[in-house]
């Protein structure tokens, strides 16, 4: 399966809840967001694509990204 930052972007809620519960990152922080680089997020993003609680099952179509 294919997944774009626009399909991960629509399931943002999950996304960020996954970022925050498997990798303890809180987007909100400023600090830490602009202190990474894009790569460092996109390779996080990546790996939620297909192990996410929340943000893989929604990407296939789950109930769980209906944020």
């Amino acid at each position: 399966m294919r997944v774009t930052l626009f399909d991960v972007l629509k399931h943002w809620g999950a996304a960020e809840l996954d970022l925050h519960e498997v990798w303890g990152v809180d987007v909100e922080d400023d600090a830490l967001m602009t202190a990474r680089s894009w790569r460092w997020l996109e390779l996080r993003l990546s790996d939620l694509v297909h192990r996410g609680p929340r943000l893989a099952p929604a990407l296939r179509g789950g109930a769980a990204g209906a944020f």
